[in-house]
């Protein structure tokens, strides 16, 4: 799966048809879930740190 994948799919799952979604703002989509995972990862990885 490509981000650009990713990302459509979130988009149409809160509800945006998928004929107004460009290829360019599915790839951004995809791109900031992947930091939004990368950065909840870095989170819970410094917590189990702290243990």
């Amino acid at each position: 799966m490509s981000l650009d994948t990713i990302g459509r799919f979130f988009l149409q799952v809160i509800g945006i048809p998928d004929e107004e979604i460009s290829d360019s703002d599915a790839l951004l989509v995809g791109v900031m879930l992947l930091v939004v995972f990368m950065a909840f990862l870095t989170l819970l990885a410094n917590l189990f740190d702290k243990m």
